[in-house]
């Protein structure tokens, strides 16, 4: 089961009922409907039709992998990239906004048949939450006491490419990745600009083995 990239919703739900909602809840419908501002509802609320509340609240977990599929039948053909942005192709018989779930940051731009277009931000990664960093940790390491665990294992859905903001990691071990892998993506965010070129350059010329069996690498965040 997975979500491809660069995908589009015919519903959206608003953010200010959103807000109320548990994160399972949230989760779940955000594979249904694109959650969108008061001033987003007014630019493209056009383009979808507004999810009602009572089905939004009762979304399940089979609803949310059956959704994941669709999204998979309506999605773009294809996608590529490169460290200073994408581009990807779509068919669609209507206007519609498409989903892509990478970060954004200020100055992305976008083109649509080679005529500038809207770059929108995703609202989820706009939330701010109001902890510090002592303060996380020392939740999940309570949690852990509560729930008699020795480790947290935990997934993510998103992508992390060039401008993705980390809060937390200073220091990464990670193997030498294969070309076109999505994890040269996060090596190029995680190290800045061109650097991962370099690191990579030194690494081929120094006939470093690659890929999983491979060589590590211990890297440090770009400043």
């Amino acid at each position: 089961l997975y979500v491809p990239m660069g995908f589009t919703y015919d519903t959206y739900f608003p953010e200010s009922k959103a807000k109320d909602m548990s994160d399972s809840a949230r989760e779940r419908l955000l594979m249904k409907a694109l959650v969108l501002t008061d001033e987003q509802i007014e630019r493209y609320g056009s383009l979808m039709e507004e999810l009602p509340a009572e089905r939004a609240v009762k979304l399940n977990k089979s609803d949310y992998e059956r959704f994941c599929r669709e999204k998979q039948h309506h999605c773009a053909d294809t996608f590529s990239y490169d460290s200073h942005g994408f581009t990807s192709e779509i068919t669609l018989d209507e206007p519609r906004l498409v989903f892509f779930s990478v970060p954004y940051s200020e100055g992305w731009t976008a083109e649509v048949n080679g005529a500038p277009a809207d770059v929108d931000q995703w609202v989820p990664y706009t939330r701010e939450y109001p902890y510090s960093t002592e303060e996380s940790l020392q939740a999940i390491a309570d949690y852990l006491d509560r729930a008699g665990l020795p480790e947290l294992k935990v997934g993510t859905r998103i992508i992390i490419v060039p401008g993705f903001r980390f809060r937390l990691v200073d220091m990464m071990v990670t193997n030498f990745h294969q070309p076109q892998s999505t994890l040269l993506l996060l090596i190029s965010a995680f190290v800045g600009g061109e650097e991962w070129h370099r690191i990579y350059d030194y690494a081929l010329a120094h006939g470093f083995r690659f890929l999983s069996y491979g060589d590590s690498s211990l890297l440090f965040r770009g400043r």
